[in-house]
Formats: C-alpha cells, structure tokens, sequence
C-alpha cells in the first residue's frame, strides 16, 4: 500500500533565522502608531469575494484571508503551504499527470480523473482554474490568498460546490522597487532565488518583473540494494538516484497596468512555469502495509514496509525503454503552464463600472514512472497531459447613493483536453516476454456559458438583503478516444500497432456529448446592529457539471464505451457572527455551515485497468462550526495571538463504492455479486466519514515584533496545528488511514536598516476627500492586495522576512524551508524629501494618513508638529496625487444626506457603494502624526 510521505520527527520543528537589511527610513517602529489599529489587522484586509471591495469583516462570506505579510512570514511559495495555514483545507500529489487532488471540509474531486474540474477550483488574478495542475507550479510576489469556503456558484466564472482559492499577485507601485532574495532548506538540499523589479512608466503606467528559480536533490532517500537479486542478474540496474524528487523549477512573471486615461484602466500579465523532475511520480508514496511481513513482490526487501522516507528501487530495465522513447530509466516529470490574463476597467458615468477579465491558461505535461515499489519494476507506465482554455469574463457593477445596488454579467469558456497513457507490466528475463496493456488516448472538448446577476438592498442603516443567482449551460464533446491494442506477449511494441478510433465508429456503444443546465440561487441577509459586529445568514446552491470518465480503462472500453458520472448539485445554509471588540484589540468570528451534496463526484480505484476514475456517492451532508479570533492587546503592543478551529462532521449517506483488492464479504465486500464467480464488487461506505475530512483541526499561534533604537527590528512567530485522524485511500481500505498529528511551525527574523542621518518623520496629512476616481473604491487607503500600505513604501514581503513550515508535509509536497536568508535592496525615488522640497524638486509634499506598520527614523517619535527634514512620499494609487492641503484640520465626514455627524460619533454606516465604515477612531486617526 502507498501511502504519502510525511517528514520525520526531528522536523517537528520548523525554525528559520532570518536577516535583512531596509532602507534607512524605514528602520524603527513606533509602538504607539504600530498598536492602535493593529488588532484590527483582519478588519482592514480587503477582500474581492462579492467582486466588490470590502474588508473581510463586512463580507458576509466563510473566508480565510492570507494577506502578503503572512505569506511572506512563512515563506509560502506553493498552494501545499497554504493548506498549512488553513484548517480543513488539504492538497495531494497525483502520481499521474493530472496534478493532485484540493480538499476543503472533506469535498474533493479525486486525484487522477483528467476530464473533469476539481471540486476547489483555483481563480488567479480573475482566471478561473478548474485543473489541479496548478498545485505543480510555484508561486511567488502574491499580494493575498483568499479561501472561500463553500459552494461559489455566483461570483467565480465556473461553479465550485466545494469552495475557491483565490490568488491575487502583485501589481506595479507608484515608485520603483527591487528584491532580491535567496534560500536554502537542508533537508531537501533545496536553494532557491527570488528577484522582483517594480517601476512605473510614466504618470500612467507601471511595469513589474517577477522571477523565481530553484533546484532540489530530494528528501527521499533512494536505495538499490541489487546484491539481493539472485544471479543471474535479469538485466536490473541500481537506481541513478540517490533521493528524490530532484527536481529544477522555473517561475517568471510580467505585469504591466496602463491608465490611459481617469476613466480607463488596464492590467496585462503573463505567467510560466517550467518544473523538470528526475524520477518516479510514484516515489512520493511508499510501501508501509505488509500483511505478511514483507512485500509481496519479486525480491522483497524488509525495510521498505516503513514509513521512513526511504524507497528501495531500481532502474527501469533497459529492453522496457526500447518500447517507449518516453520512459526514461529513473521516471521523470516535464511540465510547462503558462497563464495569460488581462483586465480592463471601465468607469461609465460616476456610478457604474464595466469591467473585462480575459484569461489564457495551457498546461502540458509529460512523464513515466517505474510503478512498482521494489528492486524489480511491477508496472511502468507514461502518460501525456495536455488542458488548454480561453475564458472571457464581462461584468457590470453599480456604486448608486441610494440603497439599492446591482452586478451583473456573463461568462465563456473553452476548453480542449487531452491525455493518452501506456503501461507495460515488466517480467524477469528479456522483453519479449513483457506484457504491454493496451495504449489509450483521449481528447475532449468543453464549451461553457453563464449569466449571472446580484441584487444588493440596503433595507436601512443595519440590515441589507443580497440576492442573486447564477444560470449555466455547459457541453462536453468526445472529440476521439483512441486504442491501439495487440497480443499479451507480442515482442512489437504496442504503439505501432493500429489504432482505432472508437467515437468514429458507427457502433460505438457509448455517449458522444453531453450537455448540462442549471440555476444556482443565493440570498444572504446580514444585520449589523453596532459598527464593529456583523450577523448574517445565507441560502446557497451549488452545481458541477458530469461528464466523461477518462480514466485509464485497460481495454475495458471496447465492450462499454466511455464512462460517464453526472452532475454534482449542493444547497445549505451557512451564517454566523463576524466582529470585533475592545476598540478593535480583539477580532471574533464564529461561523456555521450545513450543506447537502446529491451525486457528489468522487474517486474510486479500478484495481484491474490500475487506474482512477470517478462515481457519483449519491447523497453526502457537510456540516460543521468554525472559530476564527485575534487578540492585539494595547497593553502589548508588540504581541498578537491567534486561533483558528473547526469542527466538520462530513459523512456519505448513502454510497456504494467499489471493493479494494483482497477485501472479502467478512470485510464489508458483499454486494454487486457476479454471478458467473460468485465474488462480490461492491461495498456500502454509507454512514462513514468522507475522505479527507478530519472531524477537528485547530491552529494556535501567537507573534511578536519589536523595534529596537539600534535599528533592527525583531520577530518571531510560531503556530502549533492539529487535525484529527482521517482516511485518504479512495477505496477505504483499512490502512489508508493518517493518524491524528500536531505540527509546530516557527520563524524567526531580523530587519536591519542602514544608517542615515539627519532623518526625522513628517506628519501625514489629513485626510483628503475622494474625488470622482476614488468614489467607488471607498477603501483606498486600506491595505488591499496588490498595493502597498499606506505612508510607508515598503511592501509586506521585505517586511516580514521569513521563512518556514511544517514538517507534515502531505501526498508528496515538498518540505518549507528550514532556514532561508534574504536579501533585499529597495530603491526609492522621491521617497525622502529633504527641507520641505521634493527630491525630485518642487514645494508640495505629499502625505496619507498613518499606517500602524509605519517605521522612521531619527526624530522625536512624539513630535506631531510637521517640523523635519524629511517627508514621506504617499501613493496615490499609481496616479498623480491631488492638490495636498498643509496643516489643515480634518474635514468631517458626511452622511448621505450631506449632514456632517457630531463629533465623536461615528458615521452611519451604508452598504453598497458608499463609504462602507467609518468610526470616531479612525476618522480621528487620519488627524493625527
């Protein structure tokens, strides 16, 4: 039995060390300006799920929010790590070419089906990404991580029953901007460069290089005992390995945003992903299950039955590669992504926007794997993965006065896949007497279109109705499946035998297209009866589409045709409380979900074809209670703790799976009976616990962060996880189980600035009225993905300089780095301003309101009269900022009705396209220096 590989415990705890040296005004904090609004870190996060900016504490929306300070503190450079900051959320490696497997709350799609979409689909930069392909790519220069918990049918292009994984990546700033950063994880022999550029174009335009290469021995290690095998020697070779995976990664990306005019605004980027391995796919499993105490295999070796890190295998024997140029003696994995998108903003009048999101995404992979888990190959396979899609996304949204609101807009996708896989079953001795399975090839073609629409109604100050639903057509053609078969032992290899094309054929047995409709409704009501607290509730329906199962068939589809599984529909409720407490120090949010899944589209394992395909269980129910709080006490401004905890009770009601091999009907295996056999095929997993869905899972960790009067700036951060035991083999085989684990994550850094002189802070401005371009973002000066934080120009990534993870690292993903070391170099222009002038010359200068993480140098930290010789260059959105007013006091903010509120007392908060929070802190807080 395979199972994944997991770190040993002398990983237990991941430390990193970490030095960096900033520019020299940014070098001491202010504790005072750094606590007063830092426990409310979580409230100004910006987040997009409604497609409409808000914080994450208005979004009535289940969510977890890594914004870029933390992906950067823990050193985040793959999708693997982000489960690990997500309770309930788990990634897996896929042996085969499709990618791997997302699991949210125990909803999944399965590992190996190539045709269809992964119940967790990924959105990039507004691309939808239905593929777990993506889990294979790096990623790098994030501004935020969103993960919406779930089903989404009506903001995300394609419908996800199980929920979304949100990537936003940086864009250009106003001022240019470099990184340079470089690591190295011991236990994988893993260095890695990361280098980033950023610059604008002129007063409208920006243009933002990121590149990321590493290169990796491996953290298996790799044995090939062959004095074991008896002499003679049937032609088997040591391994040229000695750990896996071994691996090169390439990463580029380019952004360039053009505001032609107020407006206009437009943002192309271009992303590739190159990733080259050296061996077996299949070595991110091991042997541990020995029933007879060693494995059942031609020349067994004891040790490979313990989940040790260690794999005991051999060469591909050189008479099986002369039957496919695509194998290669160790296995290895080729794989090239690259993804286009490009986004267009349109401002119509002053309260509607139109909006354009264009994505190009192509994925191909090729690879070939020695299968078998010994010194003698058992199965040896290749298999060629090609997804290639163009998706056009039109939307229109409102940002009206009064209380009612709209988005509406239309979807279109394209998608052709393709995939063919070939297996040879080695036997000892020459070739000849090898027996190659049938060589399979499939291609399919998807066109998709959707509508969708969303009401908002702001009923009065503390209530708003939202409603809207999502109407899709899908359809799914069977281009071509192939086979090419011939006589067991036929010493002519199976692909220059003759090939037929089943879908052609006037008998085909089978379905040659499929179409698919439905409406997905959603109405959430929230109430919110103080400024800082927040209940709603929602009704949500979900849909996926069936299709056709590609799965590897061994010949079985000559009889049958192609398989094919139908659609997935989910509905349930889902609410709770969002809120914060103690002017802000304390964030809690306690949320529900209940959801019913009909035809849940899971994996299943064909013991005899050796590959995965896809059944529907015919009834499942999702629920469960989760707790979100963070504590930033006044009185420790330098400290903040965190947890985070879930308790899911996920569960098939009704659903009849296929039996695992050697499963007898003492074993549960005793339904579905041949006739002609006598055996049974099938067995009833009603009742039991959905895979991958551990009943709890908790994360606890605290923070600190101190500036010292040196100039270096101290933090250190840890975060212990847990998750209950839960099964992972598709077919519930008893041994298919992971134990309940504890993780401990710990990171440590330094900041250092250089040294100047004569610098002290200036005093931000109060703050300005929007104009007609900053009406419809009422959180400008929020912290927002892909832009920096106000006052400071620093990004969060040269802020929170760290690195390290857990040491579980599951199906296969790679292990976070240990210790990496960064080094960043960030240049400024016009970022010091000397005597009251501009570097760059003139008199104005330019400021925002302070930012807690707002860092200076020299001075008094308690003058607040302006007086200094130098200024902060503030960032206006990449655009030229407005007239600034010097020393002016605050201009009171207004209701609606134009009236200005009473000192001290908060502004009444409206939905939709207003000013969607104010309180007396924070507009007193725009006053102060």
């Amino acid at each position: 039995m395979g199972v994944p590989h997991a770190k040993p415990s002398r990983s237990l705890l991941a430390g990193c060390v970490v030095a960096a040296f900033l520019p020299a005004a940014e070098a001491v904090a202010q504790g005072a300006e750094r606590h007063s609004a830092r426990g409310t870190v979580l409230e100004e996060v910006i987040v997009t799920a409604r497609r409409r900016e808000e914080t994450a504490q208005e979004a009535p929306v289940l969510m977890t929010v890594l914004d870029r300070e933390l992906l950067e503190r823990y050193a985040i450079r793959d999708l693997h790590g982000v489960a690990d900051l997500t309770p309930g959320l788990f990634t897996g490696e896929s042996a085969g070419a499709v990618g791997g497997s997302i699991s949210l709350r125990g909803v999944t799609s399965g590992e190996s089906q190539p045709l269809f979409d992964q119940a967790v689909s990924l959105n990039v930069d507004g691309v939808p990404i239905s593929t777990g392909q993506m889990l294979r790519v790096a990623q790098m220069d994030l501004a935020q991580i969103e993960v919406l918990r779930g089903p989404q049918a009506l903001f995300f292009g394609k419908n996800s029953p199980g929920g979304i994984i949100s990537l936003v990546t940086a864009d250009p700033g106003p001022e240019p901007e470099a990184l340079l950063r470089t690591g190295y994880e011991f236990e994988g022999d893993e260095w890695f460069v990361d280098a980033t550029y950023s610059t604008p174009l002129g007063e409208r335009a920006g243009l933002r290089l990121a590149a990321h290469r590493a290169e990796m021995d491996g953290y298996i290690d790799v044995h090939s005992p062959v004095e074991l095998i008896p002499d003679p020697n049937p032609g088997i070779e040591p391994s040229g390995l000695d750990s896996f995976p071994e691996r090169e990664e390439t990463f580029l990306r380019a952004t360039l945003t053009f505001d032609p005019s107020d407006r206009l605004s437009a943002k192309v980027k271009a992303t590739f992903a190159d990733t080259e391995v050296r061996g077996s796919p299949s070595y991110f499993h091991d042997i541990v299950y020995c029933p007879y105490g060693t494995p059942q295999e031609p020349y067994p070796v004891a040790s490979n039955c313990r989940n040790d890190e260690e794999i005991v295998t051999a060469r591909i024997p050189a008479n099986v590669l002369a039957l496919n140029p695509q194998l290669e003696p160790d296995g290895h994995r080729d794989n090239e992504q690259l993804l286009l998108s490009g986004t267009l903003e349109y401002r119509i009048g002053e309260h509607l926007t139109l909006t354009s999101v264009t994505g190009y995404y192509d994925a191909d992979e090729d690879s070939s794997s020695n299968g078998g888990y010994g010194l003698a190959p058992t199965n040896v396979w290749a298999v060629n993965y090609s997804y290639e899609q163009w998706s056009e996304e039109l939307r229109l949204a409102s940002d009206f006065a009064g209380p009612l609101n709209f988005l509406a807009g239309v979807f279109f996708e394209s998608r052709e896949l393709y995939t063919d896989t070939y297996i040879v079953i080695p036997t000892v001795g020459v070739c000849p007497s090898c027996f190659e399975l049938p060589f399979e090839g499939t291609r399919q073609e998807n066109e998709t279109y959707s509508a969708f629409a969303q009401l908002l109604w702001d009923i009065d100050e503390a209530w708003q109705l939202s409603a809207g639903a999502r109407y899709t057509e899908e359809d799914k053609r069977l281009a071509d499946y192939f086979i090419a078969a011939e006589a067991p032992f036929d010493p002519a290899p199976v692909l220059a035998a003759t090939r037929q094309d089943l879908v052609g054929s006037p008998s085909y047995p089978g379905q040659r297209r499929l179409s698919f409709d439905d409406l997905s409704p959603e109405v959430t009501l929230s109430w919110r009866p103080a400024a800082h607290r927040m209940y709603f509730l929602s009704y949500k329906e979900g849909f996926k589409s069936g299709g056709f199962d590609g799965a590897y068939t061994a010949g079985a589809v000559l009889a049958r045709g192609v398989r094919t599984f139908d659609p997935e529909e989910v509905q349930g409720f889902e609410g709770g409380l969002k809120s914060s407490w103690f002017d802000g120090q304390l964030i809690f949010n306690l949320t529900g979900y209940w959801y019913e899944y009909d035809d849940l589209q899971v994996s299943t394992y064909d013991v005899n074809a050796r590959a995965f395909g896809t059944a529907n269980a015919a009834r499942s129910t999702v629920q469960g209670i989760e707790l979100e709080t963070r504590y930033a006490p006044d009185w420790a401004p330098d400290f903040e703790v965190h947890l985070a905890a879930a308790w899911n009770d996920a569960e098939y009601d009704e659903f009849f799976a296929q039996c695992y091999r050697s499963q007898n009907q003492a074993m549960g295996c005793r339904f579905d009976v041949d006739p002609a056999t006598g055996r049974a095929n099938t067995q009833d997993l009603s009742g039991k616990r959905m895979r991958r869905a551990p009943e709890w899972t908790a994360a606890l960790g605290a923070s600190w962060e101190r500036a010292l009067a040196s100039g270096w700036v101290l933090g250190l951060a840890a975060d212990l996880l847990y998750s209950d035991d839960y099964v992972f083999g598709t077919d519930y085989q008893p041994y298919a189980r992971q134990d309940s684990f504890t993780k401990l994550n710990a990171c440590g850094s330094a900041q250092l600035a250089r040294p100047a002189l004569g610098v002290r802070p200036h005093r931000a401005q109060p703050h300005r009225r929007a104009g007609p371009r900053q009406r419809h973002r009422p959180h400008r000066h929020r912290r927002h993905a892909g832009h920096h934080r106000p006052g400071v120009r620093v990004a969060a990534a040269e802020r929170g300089l760290s690195a390290g993870a857990g040491p579980d690292r599951h199906a296969g993903a790679r292990p976070q780095p240990h210790l990496a070391g960064h080094l960043a170099l960030l240049r400024r222009r016009g970022a010091l301003q000397a005597g009251g002038e501009a570097a760059g010359g003139g008199e104005e200068v330019f400021s925002q309101p302070p930012h807690p993480r707002r860092v200076q140098v020299g001075g008094d930290p308690h003058d607040h009269q302006g007086v200094g010789q130098a200024a902060w260059t503030a960032p206006h959105g990449g655009r030229r900022p407005p007239s600034p007013r010097r020393c002016s006091a605050p201009r009171p903010r207004r209701n609606r009705a134009g009236a200005s509120p009473p000192p001290g007392r908060a502004t009444p908060r409206r939905w939709g396209g207003g000013s969607q929070r104010s309180s007396a802190k924070r507009a007193s807080s725009s006053s102060r220096g």
